[in-house]
């Protein structure tokens, strides 16, 4: 369970990693691309002088003059546009933008506060669930099915008629309907302590050594 858990983290590292180098490569190509610019360029003809109002010599000295200029700058727009990776990037991966960017110490804060979190994570996961398998692997241990049935007919809860012959509330659940509440219920409700090992008929389940208690304190 812990390799698998392993596993998982070194994928998820190994993805950010991938992420960083590629948004390393992409942004200075795409802020060197000539298309970005091209696609902006546009040559500004004078307001105050408009060739239709000129003799056709004028005319062709105004347009000769307008194309000699150098392309107008690029709209803000543009200069904006190499946000946007970064703006992707950090919501992936905090702090995945910011280093993208150049900022590396903005941004290495915020991927090793990530990388922490999802560590955490992953080992408050595995902690869940050795105690599950522990709990389980004891209630397997000492509850029996055959023992429950047997020692339910000296209870108050006997009763052929009834599924499971019991009369409780509720109703025995195998560990095949659900076994989340098949685990829970055995500790829980009174009705099926019988079934545990070390029950009789003056059975104390509050004890602090039966093994019904100890179950319910995992």
């Amino acid at each position: 369970m812990r390799s698998f858990i392993g596993t998982t983290t070194q994928a998820v590292r190994a993805g950010a990693i991938i992420v960083l180098t590629l948004a390393c490569g992409v942004l200075p190509a795409a802020a060197e691309s000539p298309w970005l610019g091209s696609a902006h360029e546009a040559h500004i003809v004078p307001a105050s002088v408009h060739p239709s109002g000129l003799i056709p010599s004028q005319r062709l000295a105004v347009l000769e003059s307008v194309a000699s200029q150098p392309p107008a700058p690029a709209p803000a727009l543009a200069s904006r546009g190499r946000y946007a990776l970064p703006m992707v990037l950090s919501a992936v991966v905090p702090g995945a933008g910011e280093i993208s960017l150049g900022h590396w110490w903005r941004g290495l804060p915020l991927v090793a506060a990530d990388v922490a979190t999802w560590l955490g994570y992953a080992n408050f996961q595995s902690e869940g669930r050795d105690l599950r398998e522990r709990y389980e692997r004891f209630a397997d241990e000492n509850w029996d099915e055959s023992r429950w049935q047997d020692s339910l007919t000296v209870t108050r809860f006997w009763d052929e008629n009834a599924p499971w012959n019991c009369d409780c509330s509720p109703p025995y659940i195998t560990p095949e309907e659900d076994l989340r509440e098949y685990y829970e219920n055995l500790g829980k409700y009174p009705q099926f302590f019988p079934g545990w090992a070390d029950w009789d008929r003056n059975y104390d389940p509050e004890d602090p050594q039966s093994l019904r208690r100890i179950y319910s304190d995992m």
